[in-house]
């Protein structure tokens, strides 16, 4: 598939696979929206990453996820790929589990790429 001059909106593209994954499209000739909290490393990769545009956003808040897509969709004039890559991992025993972390990784991990996708899916 020729991805050239597409537009990918990639969230927690920070670090780890967001961040490998925004520097294959963009290899691949994609224009890369780098989504994620960290203004700092957001600003790093994307000194790497020529045509990238970064939008700093805390995925975990249903307004912050709307208001990224909206941002790249203005600045790009579209979008042709989301990669829903945010998330965390969480590691407690059932007894154990704090519900005020509980619920952060239920919006960040299942309701934000819902939203994303939403908003995301109307644009492609």
């Amino acid at each position: 598939m020729d991805i050239s001059q597409k537009i990918a909106l990639v969230t927690g593209a920070s670090t780890g696979i967001g961040a490998a994954t925004a520097r294959l499209l963009t290899k691949e000739g994609a224009k890369v929206a780098l989504v994620a909290r960290s203004t700092d490393k957001l600003g790093a990769l994307s000194k790497e990453l020529p045509g990238s545009f970064v939008v700093t956003a805390d995925l975990s808040d249903e307004k912050e996820v709307r208001r990224a897509v909206r941002e790249v969709v203005s600045h790009y004039k579209g979008i042709d790929i989301l990669v829903n890559n945010a998330g965390r991992g969480y590691s407690a025993s059932i007894e154990k589990i704090s519900l005020k972390n509980f619920r952060h990784l239920f919006e960040l991990n299942l309701i934000a790429p819902l939203i994303a996708m939403q908003d995301v899916i109307p644009e492609m």
